[in-house]
This record gives C-alpha cells, sequence and structure tokens, in this order.
C-alpha cells in the first residue's frame, strides 16, 4: 500500500495527539514529524528517520483478499511504533550507562 499524503499526515497526527496527552515535560518535542520535497516523504522521530518513501523497510505480510491469499506492506502506523520503541529503548541503554558513570 502506496499512503498517500493526506494518510501519512493522518498516521503522524494520531501519533502525535497520543505524545501530546501524556502530558509531558513542554520543554522537549518528542512528536513526529512528516517532511516531504513534493516527490517523496519522510517522517522523523528524536532526528531521526524512521520511514521514508524512497526506503520504505516495512515487511510484506500475508492477507486475504475476497478469498485468495496476497501479499501487502504492513501497516504503517505499528511500523512506525515499532522504530520509535527502538530508538526509546536505545536511549535507556544510554541512560543506564551514563548512571554508572
Amino acid at each position: 500500500m502506496n499512503e498517500t499524503f493526506t494518510e501519512l499526515h493522518e498516521i503522524v497526527q494520531d501519533i502525535n495527539m497520543e505524545i501530546f496527552n501524556l502530558e509531558i515535560s513542554e520543554d522537549f518535542y518528542f512528536g513526529v514529524t512528516l517532511n516531504t520535497d513534493g516527490f517523496s516523504s519522510a517522517i522523523d522521530f528524536m532526528d531521526c528517520q524512521i520511514w521514508s518513501s524512497e526506503n520504505d523497510e516495512r515487511e510484506y505480510v500475508k492477507v486475504e483478499v475476497d478469498g485468495k491469499i496476497d501479499e501487502e506492506l504492513e501497516p504503517l502506523q505499528p511500523f512506525l511504533l515499532k522504530k520509535m520503541s527502538f530508538i526509546i529503548n536505545q536511549m535507556i541503554k544510554i541512560k543506564d550507562a551514563l548512571e554508572k558513570l
């Protein structure tokens, strides 16, 4: 599935609303950003690119369509959440290492 810009915008907006609702410090921005040059799009989290239309790393999953098994890209939002969790886990490792100094 190739998401439209509107679909990408809605996914980013949904994720950012969930983060905003956590009521964490306003001193930092932990949301995701959607960038485009009109030809390609990218989504970033904490200054790390987690998805790009030019280099889509999602895997194909089997789905049933009209009684037939087909393959399509995994949904984007769960993919983004996995990438965000990976970055957060890396930050936790850094935090743990710094606490030992």
